[in-house]
């Protein structure tokens, strides 16, 4: 991830185009388009916008909640990068 190499311009700008491709191919409350959410509140938590990532990870949150459940590893992942935002 571009992110991790501290360029979230470059990141964001992947995750912003996969974003609606994911999207259009399946619907709003696949395991894909949560993926992607999550990802880019995390960059966004990066860059400092905290309103704009808790946004992008409160939308991705009840999609893994409803598709994966409770314990899964993708579910904790979003309740952490939400715990950051916080």
């Amino acid at each position: 991830m571009y992110a991790k190499l501290g360029d979230t311009a470059k990141s964001l700008f992947y995750f912003n185009h996969a974003l609606p491709i994911f999207l259009n191919v399946f619907n709003e409350d696949h395991l894909y388009v949560a993926l992607c959410r999550n990802h880019i509140g995390y960059v966004y938590w990066l860059k400092g916008e905290y309103d704009t990532a808790e946004k992008y990870c409160q939308k991705a949150l009840p999609i893994f909640l409803n598709v994966l459940g409770e314990k899964h590893f993708y579910t904790a992942t979003c309740y952490s990068n939400l715990g950051l935002i916080y």
